[in-house]
């Protein structure tokens, strides 16, 4: 079963007091429609929006009768405790079925831009309610993902991770009630900022949703649905599916071509991102593929190829404030380098010690606001001697186990800057 939007349409006349509801076959589908109605003038048509479930194989229709040819004055049927009286004329029915299936057409064009609102020219309107055009706008809303499922994958992720590595060679430990209480301090600073934080639903086979940026990345324009690698992550898209589907924000597109992790994708000001790729956790196939949509809308993409024992470009770059970002100077590329100075782009150096402890994977809240990690003590210190406000919970059940507190947070609503 699926859940999908339809119109329900109703006829009710206001002297028998009858309600006729409709259902339609729609190719091999039947719409299930809603049985609720209200008083209207007995020869308009009513239709109301609401979400109902459809079943390919399921054939049954509360109403077939009512498009045929043979509608009988006087009818009668028993509904609850209630008698109603079914008295159309084939005409009037026929108009209705006419009505409903121009309105069954329209939902299913919007449910499919629902599912992909970009515009193949470009020119794709920016979203009003949800978005972001920067990493360092004032954040309002916040996704993040759950730490009840929360756990180390050992082996399933070893070969997809540097750090992950390390910490296995190092013999370091999971242990859950620490990765909880991390988890609700990271929400309380959150919280605390005045942000309003969402979670993603819980998943025992998707451990790693933790990390809810590397699933999807906002745009705009709406959110972008990745990729992942990790053949263990890739149902990962379908808690942040339902989430966007849920909270009506609009899904801009689906990568296709590849591996793409949102990780390596990095809104550096309005009008320009920076996409990295390795050609393991994001392939350049795919980094092509978003980089094509964002340059049809006409921003400027600069392209990062890394290799892959830096993960993602987040890890080495991560704007803090506007024309302000943590960066490693030593994994950084130069043409990147060289790309942020033409952009007057002031880079706070993170030691590559502490880049590797993602100390660069940093959240901006605006207003000069940062969320780091206690581990970062160089980089919070810079940031305080700047005039930032630093929260800094300690993270370390989560960067043991590759990501940091950007990995971690998918911003869905910044103020446009």
């Amino acid at each position: 079963m699926r859940s999908l939007f339809a119109y329900a349409a109703r006829k009710y006349d206001k002297n028998t007091q009858a309600v006729l509801p409709v259902t339609t076959d729609h190719g091999r589908s039947k719409w299930r429609l809603d049985q609720s109605c209200h008083a209207i003038e007995n020869t308009q048509l009513f239709c109301t929006c609401t979400s109902v479930n459809y079943n390919l194989a399921d054939r049954t229709s509360i109403a077939d009768d009512a498009f045929g040819s043979e509608i009988h004055a006087g009818q009668t049927t028993r509904r609850g405790d209630y008698l109603k009286t079914y008295h159309y004329r084939l005409v009037q029915i026929q108009a209705m079925k006419k009505d409903i299936l121009s309105a069954e057409a329209d939902i299913s064009v919007n449910f499919r831009e629902s599912l992909t609102s970009r515009r193949d020219n470009g020119s794709t309107p920016e979203i009003n309610d949800w978005g972001v055009n920067s990493e360092y706008g004032v954040l309002r809303d916040v996704l993040l993902g759950s730490a009840e499922c929360f756990r180390w994958m050992g082996e399933e992720n070893l070969q997809f991770s540097s750090i992950c590595r390390a910490s296995d060679r190092d013999g370091l430990k999971f242990d859950h009630s620490v990765a909880m209480r991390q988890h609700a301090e990271l929400v309380s600073a959150y919280e605390s900022a005045g942000v309003t934080v969402h979670t993603l639903q819980p998943d025992d086979n998707t451990p790693y949703q933790a990390f809810s940026r590397d699933s999807n990345v906002m745009t705009p324009f709406g959110a972008v649905v990745c990729q992942m690698a990790n053949p263990r992550r890739r149902g990962e898209y379908a808690a942040v599916l339902r989430f966007y589907l849920s909270m009506g924000i609009p899904i801009y597109d689906m990568v296709s071509a590849g591996n793409f992790e949102g990780g390596d994708f990095n809104l550096i000001e309005p009008g320009a991102v920076l996409i990295g790729y390795t050609g393991h956790r994001t392939e350049e196939r795919a980094a092509k593929q978003v980089g094509g949509w964002m340059e049809m809308e006409g921003w400027e993409v600069k392209y990062a190829p890394i290799d892959e024992f830096y993960v993602h470009i987040d890890l080495m770059v991560c704007m803090v404030a506007e024309k302000c970002a943590a960066v490693c100077l030593d994994t950084t590329p130069d043409d990147v380098l060289d790309w942020l100075r033409a952009r007057n782009i002031e880079m706070i150096p993170v030691s590559f010690r502490d880049t590797m402890a993602l100390a660069c994977n940093v959240v901006a809240l605006g207003n000069d606001r940062v969320v780091s990690t206690a581990a970062a003590k160089d980089l919070n210190t810079k940031l305080r001697a700047m005039g930032f406000e630093v929260f800094d919970p300690d993270m370390s059940m989560y960067t043991d186990a590759g990501g940091g507190v950007h990995c971690m947070a998918q911003p869905i609503r910044r103020d446009r800057v």
